[in-house]
């Protein structure tokens, strides 16, 4: 990762594995970059199944995406009031202050939004509807949840709002302590604060075999389980 941005060559999985050993090499990537660098990523960790290495690269996508969501340009979106404000998490008795990262991204295209029954696209204006992208992380990167809000502008100048819970990870050590609930709460209060319709989520549990137990954690927190293409959805309606 040599040279500058306009005149150094880029290979993707030399460069996911620099950022593996050397996290701070994302400062030094574009926006570009650690696209093609997520996507690897991505690709990759469906088939890893040591633990410690899954969390590796969740813990890098999360940085990447993060970094993206720093640097990106949201003015190619219309503002809107939204309300994403500071949480407060129990760890083990002590509390972490989870300071919100937003951004505005024009454009709603998502395979989940699609997903939804609810939402007629062909009824949408896509060159007004756009979304909120929200990450919560812990400073130390041990868990976080991401959030998408879609802000729907129907062609009769209608809106509505849908909050998307696209990913929430906690580190294996601090499993079974309540870090979980306490983040989908925090899902669950900003998609309530930002007025929002419905909140759904893509249920794909590591083990498959937690399928069931994902299933029945939603149903009590009072999700609807849907299986669309067989993509099994959360969803609740607020």
């Amino acid at each position: 990762m040599e040279g500058s941005p306009e005149d150094r060559e880029f290979y993707p999985e030399e460069t996911l594995e620099d950022c593996l050993n050397f996290p701070e090499i994302i400062d030094e990537l574009n926006l570009k970059e650690r696209e093609a660098i997520i996507a690897l990523a991505e690709a990759m960790i469906i088939e890893i199944y040591e633990p410690d290495i899954k969390d590796k690269y969740r813990r890098l996508i999360q940085a990447l995406k993060m970094g993206n969501a720093a640097d990106s340009s949201s003015q190619a979106a219309p503002m809107i009031r939204t309300n994403f404000p500071d949480f407060s998490i129990s760890v083990d008795g002590k509390p972490v202050t989870i300071k919100p990262l937003v951004n505005t991204v024009s454009g709603i295209h998502h395979p989940a939004l699609s997903s939804i029954e609810e939402v007629q696209l062909d009824q949408l204006d896509r060159t007004q509807s756009h979304k909120y992208l929200c990450f919560n992380r812990d400073p130390e990167q041990r868990f976080w949840i991401n959030l998408i809000m879609f802000v729907l502008i129907k062609k009769d100048g209608e809106q509505e709002r849908i909050m998307y819970i696209a990913d929430w990870y906690v580190s294996s050590n601090l499993r079974e302590g309540g870090i979980g609930s306490q983040l989908q709460e925090i899902a669950n209060e900003a998609a309530i604060s930002n007025n929002c319709s419905m909140i759904f989520s893509t249920l794909m549990p590591d083990d498959p075999n937690d399928i069931d137990r994902l299933q029945a954690a939603n149903i009590n927190r009072g999700f609807e389980i849907r299986t669309i293409e067989n993509i099994t959805m959360a969803v609740k309606k607020l």
